[in-house]
Order: C-alpha cells, then sequence, then structure tokens
C-alpha cells in the first residue's frame, strides 16, 4: 500500500471519529470543534485522491477551517458551558489526542521517505493541519479538566474543622 492509500485511510478514520464525536456530544462550543476537525479529515483525504489521480495536484493553503476553530475556542474560553462533560467524554477527548498524535508521527515519518516534490508539499500541508489539531485537543482537554476539577478555584473561607 503506498503513502497515499495510507494517508487516505488515516484520514477517512479521522473523519468517521470526528463524525461520531460531533453526533455525541451535548455541548455545542465542542461539537463544533469536532465538526470543524471532521472537515478537515474530509479535505485531507480528497487532496490525497486527488493527488492519486493527478501527481501534478498541489494542495490549496486552505485556512477557512483554521479562522473557524479559532472563533470557535475564543467563543469556549469567554463563556465554556459544562452541558455534556462527562468522564466518558472526556475519554474520547483524550483518544482523539492520541490519534492526531499518531497522525502527526505517520505524517512526519512520509514526509521523511517520499521522493515526490509534490507528495512532499501535502505531506508537509497535512503535517501543519495535524499539529494544529493536536493544539485544538490540547486547548479542549484543558478546558475540560478545569470544568472536571472545579475544587481548583474555589475560594475556602474557612478551612478550620
Amino acid at each position: 500500500m503506498s503513502i497515499l492509500d495510507v494517508a487516505k485511510n488515516i484520514e477517512d478514520e479521522g473523519y468517521t471519529f470526528y463524525k461520531d464525536l460531533s453526533e455525541k456530544t451535548e455541548n455545542k462550543e465542542i461539537k463544533g470543534v469536532f465538526e470543524v476537525l471532521a472537515r478537515e479529515e474530509l479535505n485531507h483525504k480528497k487532496y490525497f485522491d486527488q493527488l492519486k489521480r493527478d501527481s501534478s495536484f498541489v494542495a490549496p493553503d486552505y485556512q477557512g477551517t483554521s479562522r473557524d476553530a479559532k472563533q470557535i475556542f475564543k467563543t469556549l474560553k469567554k463563556n465554556f458551558d459544562k452541558k455534556g462533560i462527562t468522564p466518558d467524554a472526556s475519554k474520547a477527548y483524550e483518544q482523539a489526542l492520541e490519534l492526531e498524535k499518531n497522525n502527526v508521527e505517520f505524517f512526519k515519518k512520509s514526509l521523511s521517505e517520499s521522493t515526490d516534490t509534490n507528495e512532499k508539499k501535502l505531506i508537509e500541508l497535512v503535517l501543519a493541519e495535524e499539529y494544529r489539531h493536536v493544539e485544538y485537543l490540547e486547548t479542549l482537554l484543558d478546558l475540560v479538566n478545569e470544568v472536571k476539577n472545579p475544587l481548583v478555584d474555589a475560594e475556602w473561607v474557612d478551612t478550620q474543622y
């Protein structure tokens, strides 16, 4: 199986994973994060499909979903709604982060093995986006962990028993 075939499969699995998470997530802002990630994974798969069909294909430098994600995180940080944050949801977010870290490793390795100029450019583009996905999910987990640990911010009036 070629690098492009493996990459398409990875992106397809990522799309399915994030689409499923977005459908199961009650929190509308977090749902938005997963919808952005699903859309980016689908775009990546399309790019790999196009490059496989046409070796001269060069992926666009698309920043639209990045802007969408930044807006979602701005909203999340301002007014984070705790609805839908359960231990199971938190585990799913951790799995998503692990998935993205594995994708980063795969694309780093693929970049070093590739000999095709257009393939390398596409892998570089996708790798940069996968790094951004890691950042998104780390930020999301930070927010979720703050919700899971409310005592960190509690004010203790009297600690004597």
